[in-house]
C-alpha cells in the first residue's frame, strides 16, 4: 500500500513533528487541525492551538507506492531520529498526565539487517522515473568532466564554476549538486561538500538575473477577463479554450495534468485527478471545480457532442472537433494566445494559472498551508515564493505598525 512521512514545522518556535500516513499529505493535516480543536492534549494539537494553524508548514519527507507496516513504522522512527523531534520536537506526546514514548521498533545496533536495508531500498525508489532518468543524465555529464575520476567536494565545486562561467542558470547548476547527492545517498556513502554547498551559494546570489525568471501570474480577475473575451465569440474553439483555463485556474493544474483530463474524471462539483507530478502513483485526488467553470465546461461538451474519453480535443477549421486530446505544446500556446488578445503583458507561459492562484488565494486571505493543499505542493516554499508580496501585506509590519486588517 502506499504511505508516506510528514514533517510540520511550527514557524514561531521552529520545532516540528514527523508523522506516517496512508493517505495523503492535505488529508493527515486535516485530521491534525480537527484534533487540535477538539481538544487532543498531544504536544502537536497544543502547539496548533496555541500557535495557529496558519503559523506551521508541512512537508513530504518521502513517498512510496508500495510499503508494509512495519517499514514505514521503520521509516518514520528513521526520520524522528534524523530531525530530533522526539527530544526537540512534537513526538513527545502527553497522554493525560504522563509522558508517552511512541512503541519504538528495534533500530540502531538493534535494528534487523533485513528491515534495514528493505527501507533504504523503498526510499531510494521514492524518486519517480523521469527524475531518475533526468539525474543518469546529468550524472554522465559530472563523470564525463571528471575523466571517470571519483568525485570531491573541490572538483564538484570546479565543475559547477565552470558552468557559472559559462552562462548556466543557478537552477540548473543547483539540480546537478542535487544529483550528486542523490547518487551518494543511493549508495549509502557520507561525502560532505562544504566548498561546493559555498560555491553554489555564491552562483545562486551573483547568477540570480539569468534565465527567463519567474512567470507571471494570471489571477482569478486576468481570468475572467479572458474568458469572458472568448466565450463572447461563441465558437466551440472558444469554449473549450475558456472551460481550459477556468477549470486550470480552479484546481491550480499543471499543463500536463489538463491536457490529459477525461469526461469520467468529473463527479458533480469536482475533479478525480488521476496522476500527476506530485503523486506519481497515480492514487487521485479530488479538487473543487467553480460553478462558471462546470457552466462553461456543460456547454463545451454538449455543443461537441463529447460522451467520454479526452475533454480538452483538437478542433479544425470550422469547429471541427477531432478525437485526439490536445498536446501540452498546443495548450500552452492557447493560454499565451488568448491571454494576449486580452492585453495580458509579462512572461506568461502555461504555469501562469497556477501562479496567479496561488497569488489570488494570498490576496483572499488564504495561509500558506491552505496555498500549498490547493495546489499539491510538497513543500510551503513554492507558494510562499510566489506569493510573497501579498504575503508581505499581512505581515507583522503591515498588521501592527500600519494597521492593517488583512
Amino acid at each position: 500500500m502506499k504511505g508516506l512521512i510528514y514533517k510540520i514545522t511550527c514557524q514561531t518556535t521552529q520545532q516540528s513533528y514527523i508523522g506516517k500516513t496512508r493517505s495523503t499529505q492535505r488529508q493527515r493535516w486535516y485530521q491534525h487541525c480537527s484534533d487540535a480543536k477538539r481538544g487532543s492534549d498531544k504536544d502537536l494539537h497544543q502547539a496548533i492551538r496555541e500557535h495557529g494553524g496558519d503559523t506551521f508548514q508541512i512537508t513530504t519527507l518521502q513517498e512510496w507506492d508500495d510499503i508494509s507496516d512495519e517499514v514505514l513504522q521503520a521509516a518514520e522512527i528513521y526520520f524522528i531520529t534524523e530531525h530530533n523531534t522526539f527530544h526537540n520536537g512534537y513526538n513527545m506526546q502527553v497522554n493525560g498526565n504522563r509522558p508517552h514514548t511512541p512503541v519504538f521498533v528495534e533500530t540502531g545496533a538493534q535494528a534487523s539487517e533485513h528491515l534495514q536495508s528493505k527501507s533504504k531500498r523503498l526510499m531510494s525508489a521514492s524518486l519517480s522515473h523521469n527524475t531518475q532518468l533526468a539525474y543518469q543524465r546529468i550524472l554522465q555529464n559530472v563523470d564525463q568532466y571528471l575523466k571517470g575520476e571519483e568525485v570531491t567536494d573541490s572538483e564538484l565545486a570546479a565543475y559547477i564554476t565552470h558552468l557559472h562561467d559559462n552562462g548556466k542558470a543557478p537552477a540548473t547548476i543547483g539540480q546537478i549538486v542535487t544529483a550528486v547527492k542523490w547518487r551518494l545517498k543511493k549508495a549509502d556513502e557520507t561525502l560532505y561538500l562544504p566548498i561546493t554547498d559555498t560555491t553554489l551559494a555564491g552562483i545562486r546570489r551573483e547568477g540570480r538575473d539569468r534565465g527567463r525568471g519567474q512567470v507571471d501570474g494570471l489571477t482569478w480577475q486576468d481570468v475572467e477577463r479572458i474568458c469572458l473575451l472568448v466565450e463572447v465569440g461563441n465558437t466551440l474553439a472558444g469554449l473549450r479554450d475558456a472551460a481550459m483555463i477556468r477549470l486550470m485556474s480552479d484546481c491550480l493544474l499543471r499543463v500536463s495534468e489538463v491536457v490529459a483530463v477525461n469526461i469520467e474524471d468529473f463527479q458533480k462539483k469536482t475533479l478525480t485527478l488521476r496522476s500527476s507530478k506530485s503523486d506519481q502513483e497515480g492514487a487521485g485526488e479530488s479538487l473543487y471545480v467553480c460553478d462558471a467553470t462546470r457552466n462553461v465546461l456543460d456547454c463545451y461538451r454538449e455543443r461537441a457532442e463529447i460522451t467520454d474519453g479526452a475533454m480538452f480535443r483538437h478542433i479544425r477549421r470550422g469547429d471541427n472537433i477531432q478525437p485526439n486530446r490536445i498536446t501540452a505544446h498546443s495548450a500552452r500556446r492557447i493560454i499565451k494566445k488568448r491571454a494576449a488578445d486580452a492585453g495580458m503583458k509579462g512572461f506568461i507561459s502555461g504555469h501562469s494559472l497556477r501562479v496567479g492562484s496561488a497569488v489570488s488565494l494570498a490576496q483572499a486571505g488564504a495561509t500558506i498551508v491552505d496555498m500549498q493543499v490547493a495546489g499539491r505542493w510538497k513543500s510551503s516554499k513554492m507558494p510562499a515564493h510566489y506569493a510573497k508580496a501579498e504575503l508581505a501585506e499581512r505581515g507583522a509590519i503591515a498588521r501592527f505598525k500600519d494597521g492593517k486588517s488583512g
